[in-house]
């Protein structure tokens, strides 16, 4: 895919980003849709549009750690798992089959970090050769949706979104 067509599909610092770390970004389909819808959210704080689309309902009044509920809205900008919803306390990633350890995520997969707090994010990228993987990250810094390149073993579980993508087809 050509340098231009890239950047406006994925934005100049993930470019900028992934050539500089020799990662593969993905070039169509239902994936790249998600993290495309993702990382355009990049320093968004609106996290009642993202809370309000997951738990289902016009307004939200309480303020949730927002992070999965950000993941699932990307999901249903995508056209995937529209019926879905976000459970107060459970989430939604029971839903999804989790990757065995140390199978590689792809991107628009979902990471999953136990400590020090519990966080869900998207995958936006891998290296595997460097052992990185990229992810975009709802109520991260400053309350913000935020990118952040960490090593892959960072994350206590990574999700698929495999059986999601099968359902279209």
């Amino acid at each position: 895919m050509a340098a231009g067509n890239l950047i406006r599909r994925f934005g100049l610092p993930a470019v900028v980003v992934a050539a500089a770390v020799g990662a593969v970004l993905p070039v169509s389909g239902d994936r790249a849709d998600v993290v495309r819808i993702a990382a355009h959210e990049i320093g968004s704080d609106d996290w009642p549009k993202y809370s309000a689309d997951a738990l289902g309902v016009e307004q939200v009044t309480n303020r949730y750690e927002w992070c999965g509920m950000f993941t699932l809205w990307a999901l249903h900008q995508a056209g995937l798992a529209e019926d879905w919803h976000w459970k107060v306390g459970l989430g939604y990633l029971y839903r999804l089959p989790q990757l065995p350890k140390g199978a590689l995520p792809q991107p628009g997969d979902m990471a999953y970090f136990h400590r020090p707090y519990q966080h869900h994010a998207l995958v936006e990228w891998v290296d595997p050769e460097r052992g990185l993987v990229s992810t975009i990250n709802g109520n991260s810094a400053g309350g913000r949706v935020t990118r952040i390149v960490r090593p892959i073993s960072d994350a206590t579980a990574y999700y698929s979104i495999e059986p999601l993508l099968t359902e279209r087809q």
